[in-house]
């Protein structure tokens, strides 16, 4: 069948009389890889909560399963293979939605002199699956979820500032998981956790039914290995998509600043 082009799109949040070079955190909505939204109210109040304090925020928008588009064979093989099959379709739809999340931040950085971002100073916060492909940006290398196929393969990133960097610089995990890297490193056994990663922040809840605390163990456990800084607060019995939970007294978005 005819493929169909979706744009992707963001909102921009900026702060009014910040002072130039500002630090930008780029906000990432979760959904299971198979819906969600931009707008889903507590990544709006980490957005007005950044941006009071002079950041400029974005939060985008990714393809997820319905309309994944092109996946290549690699993926697709390695995810038969690694992911049980009720599992599949949510892990196939990872991969287009890496490779937006990857075009949305090189994007920023495309835009860093209009918006007077200091592109040293980027973190990405996400929720979910918005953490996965929060970690990701963080941990993945630059031609993953970009050099996998070629522009005659799949167009959709011929537009998508392939000259710039997708580098963040710290990244906030709110109930994630490290799928993306684990894949990768199933299609190519080369472990993405190095010491070049980003420093992370770990928010897990010990009772989460959707994504096992196993997960936030398994990062911390990566981190350790490579000697990058990270922060685990283990939420005791708190389950999944916990965004009013305070961690010593601080909500969410002042635990993430």
């Amino acid at each position: 069948a005819e493929a169909e082009s979706i744009d992707r799109i963001l909102d921009r949040y900026e702060p009014e009389g910040a002072p130039p070079d500002r630090p930008a955190v780029v906000l990432i909505h979760g959904g299971g890889f198979t819906g969600g939204t931009r707008t889903k109210p507590e990544l709006v109040d980490f957005a007005y909560y950044f941006v009071s304090r002079g950041w400029v925020a974005i939060s985008i928008d990714y393809r997820v399963a319905e309309d994944r588009g092109t996946v290549p064979s690699s993926w697709v093989e390695t995810v038969q293979a690694e992911v049980e099959l009720e599992d599949q379709e949510q892990a196939l739809a990872m991969y287009p939605a890496a490779r937006d999340a990857k075009a949305a931040l090189r994007w920023l950085h495309a835009e860093a002199d209009r918006l007077q971002v200091d592109t040293h100073r980027i973190s990405a916060i996400g929720g979910s699956a918005g953490s996965y492909l929060a970690l990701m940006l963080g941990t993945s290398e630059e031609g993953d979820f970009r050099d996998e196929l070629s522009l005659e393969e799949d167009p959709s990133l011929s537009s998508t500032h392939l000259d710039h960097p997708s580098v963040v610089h710290t990244v906030i995990d709110h109930w994630g998981g490290a799928g993306h890297l684990l894949l990768l490193e199933a299609m190519d056994d080369d472990s993405r956790f190095d010491a070049t990663d980003a420093p992370v922040s770990i928010v897990h809840g010990t009772a989460d039914r959707t994504v096992d605390v196993s997960e936030a163990e398994l990062i911390a456990e990566e981190y350790e290995k490579t000697g990058v800084p990270y922060d685990f607060h283990s939420l005791d019995g708190v389950d999944h998509g916990a965004w009013e939970v305070r961690v010593d007294g601080l909500a969410l978005p002042e635990l993430a600043h």
